[in-house]
């Protein structure tokens, strides 16, 4: 019987042991193991930083349009309502008349065998087709009370017998009859034979008129018109 006791004994003290060695190995795989494995891997290439935050600002308050009064409106209302102050229109405003005439047209007559045919009353005729060209100061001769009038008209030099061959031939001259019926400022504004330019330019120079009038008083006038050269 004792033999049957220590026989069972034995057989108790097999089972505890492989019972601790299953144990033993379960806490090697479950535990042991992945400590190990975290020992032994790399650090993470990751790290984490610490951000700073502005502080919340709260958004500001509403703006408060305030209503203008009723008499503010009461005067912008009176404002527009006003009439707009009278335009007082100056003697020196322009208006474009006609002056753009042929000598022949204003009675100045063609330039024949050399001379010229004048009539001192050709200027009547300024204010009579054609355009005007104007500029700050100078009146349309429409627009004068009195007209200019003719007190002087040289002669062009066409001895020349290179001109003479030359004709016929028109030169459009464009110049100013000031407040004293002096000429200024003239130039050529196209022709036919330039040869014909230089004559013209010298003969209206020594032009001399007694000024046109508006009210009394003389003021300037730009005038444009074609000389004539013919045989």
């Amino acid at each position: 019987m004792i033999k049957k006791c220590f026989h069972n004994l034995g057989r108790i003290m097999n089972r505890t042991v492989v019972v601790a060695g299953g144990l033993a190995l379960t806490l090697i795989f479950f535990i042991i193991l992945p400590l190990m494995q975290r020992i032994g891997a790399p650090e993470p290439s990751w790290s984490v930083r610490t951000i700073e935050t502005a502080p919340y600002q709260p958004p500001p308050p509403d703006i408060v349009v305030e209503e203008r009064s009723g008499d503010v409106t009461q005067d912008v209302k009176a404002l527009l309502e006003s009439p707009p102050p009278e335009f007082q229109p100056s003697d020196q405003l322009l208006d474009p008349g006609p002056m753009d005439m042929a000598l022949d047209d204003l009675g100045f007559g063609t330039y024949e065998e050399g001379r010229m045919l004048v009539d001192l009353d050709g200027l009547e005729g300024l204010d009579s087709g054609g355009s005007l060209e104007v500029e700050p100061r100078l009146f349309a001769v429409a627009d004068l009370d009195e007209k200019p009038r003719v007190l002087r008209q040289d002669e062009p030099d066409v001895t020349s017998d290179d001109l003479k061959r030359r004709m016929p031939g028109r030169v459009q001259v464009i110049f100013v009859v000031d407040e004293q019926g002096r000429v200024r400022e003239a130039g050529v504004q196209q022709s036919t034979d330039s040869i014909f330019e230089r004559p013209a330019l010298e003969a209206v120079a020594r032009w001399r008129f007694e000024p046109g009038k508006i009210k009394g008083k003389p003021v300037a006038c730009r005038v444009s018109i074609w000389i004539g050269f013919s045989r």
